[in-house]
């Protein structure tokens, strides 16, 4: 998971690691998300609800792309 650009409560060794998300990203997008995705998804689910209990990744970039109109 990508953290949020100016979070302060990241582990130390992301800053060793995040430059992976760019690169694997587009290879396999559904097992990398960011935070921002995660939050999203966690709003989207509960406003909406989803029909699956338990989310996989590609369940959480679906969930955090959901456009409320």
């Amino acid at each position: 998971m990508l953290p949020t650009k100016g979070l302060k409560n990241v582990l130390p060794y992301y800053k060793y690691v995040t430059w992976l998300y760019p690169v694997c990203r587009p290879l396999l997008p559904n097992y990398f998300i960011t935070l921002r995705e995660l939050g999203l998804a966690m709003i989207g689910s509960a406003l909406y609800g989803y029909e699956k209990k338990v989310l996989e990744a590609k369940d959480i970039v679906e969930l955090a792309n959901i456009n409320p109109s």
